[in-house]
């Protein structure tokens, strides 16, 4: 089916996406009917991505889980004719959403703007996680109080939180990249991050790189971003068990205080050194993933579908660039998203004998009652996943 014609609706259990049939940086996503979060789409100098025109657009479901993927892409007609491409990926009730702006030939380019974001209706509180430091924990949310004029960020917050008064929390956040979010002082940039509060609802502006002379020119570069918004579950979700044994290192390897329980604590005790982020430990590194796919792969050999539970995870924020396997440069990273891709790849894995995964993040964690983070405390359940031309 042509979904680039007409607009295109993606739904599943409690929620809907709306995209534009113009471009899929406007979208309309609803929460039990009630639409919590409008999409704009993003700019390049004085264009916007409402001129473009939609040249790919390609929504599929898991076969699974049934969760949506969708890709999509969207030309500017206009000089070099610059392509956005954007891609939507869902993980239950967190959506992690990647943006790139390919530059082609020399354009000038005044600013670049990802999208603005509008969360219509009431919302009783608005927190923020801050943009992290390198080897500091997270800092905790803290409250903000939205005047007439809002507030503006010196950097893009980590995390913003909203919550309407019936209780409705929605979360939108930065993906894993980091360093790409605060990249403008470099490029001899600035960037503006804004909150405002209106009669209607809230605006979330994000213009990530402006430069004073209007006419800056950008040649033959891609720019990325990553982003993610995550939602609250329906019903309060099944218990998570307490941990009965201690998941640990012993050498190289993790290995359980006792293999005849399924609930553990992660312990970050003798974690390899080239995976430390400071006095963490960072699940980006390759040697943090490897060793819990060892853990995960070895207990489904030794006792088939069970259901697997881990609690005591701590993300972190981490400039090691070897992580990200780029050379000896310091880049900001975070490895939230890279919990949620583990927890995927372990329940389609232990979902083949019946079996499952469930993480569960350290209370010292800013994260760990996130609604996103109940994604990970929960089982990875089927979508109903839907998609109509309206």
């Amino acid at each position: 089916m042509n979904y680039i014609d007409t607009p295109t609706r993606c739904s599943g259990l409690g929620w809907s996406a709306v995209f534009n049939a113009k471009h899929a940086g406007s979208l309309q996503f609803s929460l039990d009917g009630r639409v919590v979060m409008e999409s704009f789409g993003a700019a390049i100098g004085n264009l916007d991505e409402s001129m473009a025109n939609l040249v790919k657009f390609r929504p599929r479901w898991d076969s699974k889980f049934g969760w949506l993927t969708l890709a999509a892409d969207s030309i500017l007609p206009f000089g070099s004719e610059p392509l956005i491409k954007r891609s939507y990926e869902q993980f239950g009730r967190y959506f992690s959403v990647t943006t790139d702006f390919m530059i082609k030939k020399r354009y000038p380019m005044g600013r670049l703007a990802l999208e603005t974001l509008r969360f219509p209706g009431d919302w009783s509180r608005v927190s923020v996680v801050d943009f992290p430091e390198p080897g500091r924990p997270l800092s905790p949310a803290r409250q903000l109080d939205l005047a007439a004029d809002g507030v503006e960020f010196p950097q893009i917050p980590l995390v913003l939180l909203l919550e309407a008064a019936d209780g409705q929390r929605l979360e939108v956040g930065c993906g894993w990249d980091l360093w790409r979010w605060a990249q403008a002082a470099g490029l001899g940039a600035k960037s503006s991050f804004k909150l405002v509060r209106d009669d209607s609802g809230i605006t979330f502006t994000r213009e990530l790189l402006r430069w004073e002379d209007g006419d800056h020119e950008m040649r033959d570069r891609t720019f990325r971003f990553n982003w993610y918004f995550a939602w609250d579950p329906i019903g309060a979700g099944a218990p998570f068990p307490a941990a009965d044994g201690v998941l640990a290192h012993e050498g190289r390897r993790l290995q359980a205080s006792s293999d005849a329980v399924a609930c553990h604590t992660l312990s970050y005790a003798n974690w390899p050194a080239e995976a430390m982020a400071g006095p963490d430990a960072c699940h980006v590194a390759s040697a943090s993933l490897a060793s819990l796919k060892s853990w995960v792969r070895r207990r489904l050999e030794a006792c088939g579908g069970q259901t697997l539970c881990l609690d005591g995870l701590l993300p972190s924020a981490c400039a090691n660039a070897s992580h990200l396997n780029r050379g000896p440069a310091a880049l900001l990273h975070w490895d939230y998203h890279y919990l949620f891709t583990f927890w995927e790849w372990a329940n389609r894995l232990l979902g083949v004998s019946g079996g499952a995964l469930r993480l569960k993040l350290d209370p010292a964690s800013p994260m760990a009652e996130m609604p996103s983070a109940a994604t990970l405390r929960g089982v990875a359940v089927p979508d109903k996943g839907e998609i109509e031309s309206l």
